[in-house]
């Protein structure tokens, strides 16, 4: 039989815990056991409990069921810790796991994903399929050796009688092969209206502003109400396939219980069946249906787990960027960057055709053009973020040691991406900030250095700001830091990339989003950090980068100027048209 390939997987993550799983394997024997021992102790008290070989013993009989109830007791006990055990400790796995390929992984990858469904699945999924392929567990080992007990015995105890609870099986195994398609095609289909439930959620909530400012709420609740409908829908038709599991199989078993009860009431006649015989072959023939049931409704839960382990293994078979990173010392450094016949497309779509251009260190060059020009895409490139269709790019590290200087020339493809983001400092217009203290926001992912972390506010202009707050650098600046100005939060971004000190600074259109007031400010703050910097800025605003110490244009993908900006005035080409343009907005 072809097992799984989830389940495989599955299985190896649980096998370091291999020790567990058999106490707890161990633990539901003792259950099945206990429950398959019930009928043969009523048999044994109403044939001989009353006035037979227990008579004079009061206390046996009621001191056996005592203990077979805390045999079961402890077993059904040690069954759900023991696999509850295992469950915490690979969903944990799991989740970090998924949460480490998340963050190591290219963007291409990420870029399928919807935030919402990516939190569906590392929080709540992973859960879900643990807890779902060990109730599936329990069931398999608990109730199939229960039902094993139960029809030896039956078997044992009158085998014509046994035939006739055999006869109910052919058909719930044909029900359940029948179903099951069924349940896989709505399960998936299910999924996917939850995940775009809740991404609708997430985008009207994220943009409650927008959707306010525009009165577009009925149009919102109109989509939402759609997608919930369609949901129902879908979980009303699983409630319907596999709840039909159900009556159908009772049906079948009050048919053979009336056989059983006909079929017994003959035998007595015939051959004296004892009242203790026939009231043990019942108990065990209705015991055996309630483990038959599970054993029937098991597929549900089981291609539930499946279905999520598909996405979960999806994300664990994204494509990662290098893991490894080497700490280099950032002092002391002088990067360059040549870049050579550069060409980047998105899908049939070129971004960047047959760019070439030199950027010395510790200079400022400027990249300018109309929007959907490809001035983006040039530092997503540089970061890493876009892979290169054709051409290269050259890093060259002048690294100075006392007085000495040396020079290493890599390609960027060879380097460690995450080596190369070592050297850049990145700010955006769209500014990332996280729902904790300002002094973790500007030492992200490093060790909080009270002086250093002063020395980057008073940079950025935002010491003042900041020391007048009640808890100061504690302060949470709040989702997406919405308990900040736009300047506030730019400045804040600026600080980090002070705080981080590297080498090359990427600016993208960093002001573009501020009023004059806080434009000036950030490009105070800006002239600060750019001293002994590389830096490369996308700028709308074209009265920011008149500084520059060399201008590139581009117009749909290509180069068609570049120089410094008196110069390209000068030309009364198309630079001095985007510049005058920008003079009129």
């Amino acid at each position: 039989m072809r097992i799984n390939p989830y389940l495989k997987k599955i299985f190896l993550l649980i096998k370091p815990h291999n020790k567990i799983l058999l106490y707890s394997i161990i633990c539901m024997i003792l259950v099945a056991i206990s429950e398959g021992l019930i009928p043969k102790i009523v048999k044994d008290l109403l044939d001989n409990g009353f006035g037979g070989e227990f008579k004079g013993k009061v206390w046996q009989i009621p001191t056996i069921i005592i203990g077979l109830a805390l045999f079961r007791s402890i077993g059904q006990f040690g069954s759900q810790y023991y696999t509850n055990s295992i469950a915490q400790k690979v969903s944990h796995k799991l989740r970090c796991d998924m949460f480490y390929h998340i963050t190591h992984a290219n963007m291409q990858s990420l870029s399928k994903y919807q935030s919402a469904s990516l939190i569906n699945i590392v929080i709540f999924e992973v859960l879900q399929i643990l807890n779902s392929l060990f109730g599936v567990l329990i069931i398999l080992v608990k109730d199939s050796i229960t039902l094993c007990v139960l029809l030896f015995y039956l078997l044992w105890l009158n085998w014509q009688l046994a035939l006739v609870v055999a006869v109910i099986l052919p058909p719930i195994a044909l029900l359940v092969t029948i179903i099951k398609k069924r349940l896989k095609k709505l399960n998936k289909l299910q999924h996917e209206f939850t995940n775009d439930s809740a991404y609708q959620v997430e985008q009207v909530f994220k943009n409650i502003k927008i959707v306010k400012s525009y009165n577009t709420q009925e149009f919102e609740n109109n989509k939402f109400s759609h997608l919930s409908d369609m949901l129902q829908k879908f979980s009303m038709k699983i409630a319907i396939a596999s709840g039909i599991n159900q009556p159908i199989t009772q049906m079948l078993s009050s048919i053979a219980l009336a056989i059983v009860i006909g079929v017994a009431i003959y035998q007595s006649n015939k051959t004296g069946t004892t009242v203790g015989e026939f009231t043990s072959f019942l108990i065990a023939m209705l015991l055996i249906i309630s483990p038959l049931k599970r054993l029937s409704d098991v597929y549900q839960p089981l291609q539930r787990s499946l279905n999520a382990c598909e996405h979960v293994f999806a994300i664990l078979d994204l494509s990662l960027e290098n893991k490894e990173i080497n700490k280099t010392p950032l002092d002391n450094l002088n990067i360059a960057i040549n870049i050579q016949d550069l060409t980047i497309k998105y899908g049939n779509v070129t971004a960047l055709e047959n760019i070439t251009m030199h950027i010395p260190a510790q200079k400022h060059i400027a990249i300018v053009g109309s929007s959907g020009s490809g001035k983006s895409t040039l530092l997503q490139v540089l970061l890493g973020f876009v892979p290169i269709d054709k051409g290269e790019i050259y890093i060259n590290v002048y690294e100075q040691k006392e007085d000495k200087f040396s020079l290493t020339t890599k390609n960027i493809k060879q380097i460690n991406i995450r080596d190369l983001r070592e050297y850049i400092s990145y700010i955006g217009q769209d500014i990332i900030l996280f729902n904790r203290s300002i002094a973790q926001n500007i030492a992200y992912g490093k060790e909080i250095d009270d002086e250093r972390l002063v020395l980057s506010l008073k940079n950025a202009f935002l010491y003042e700001f900041v020391e007048s707050l009640e808890h100061g650098i504690n302060t949470i600046v709040g989702d997406s830091g919405c308990n900040l100005s736009g300047g506030q939060k730019q400045r804040l971004s600026i600080a980090r990339a002070f705080y981080k000190n590297s080498p090359i600074l990427l600016l993208d259109e960093a002001t573009s989003a501020l009023d004059g007031e806080s434009e000036e400010q950030i490009q105070l703050a800006l002239v600060n950090i750019s001293k002994n910097k590389t830096i490369i800025s996308v700028a709308h605003r074209l009265h920011t980068i008149t500084h520059a110490d060399n201008i590139i244009v581009l117009n749909e993908g290509k180069i068609v100027e570049q120089g410094l900006h008196s110069e390209l005035l000068n030309n009364n080409a198309y630079y001095a048209k985007l510049y005058n343009n920008s003079h009129l907005e």
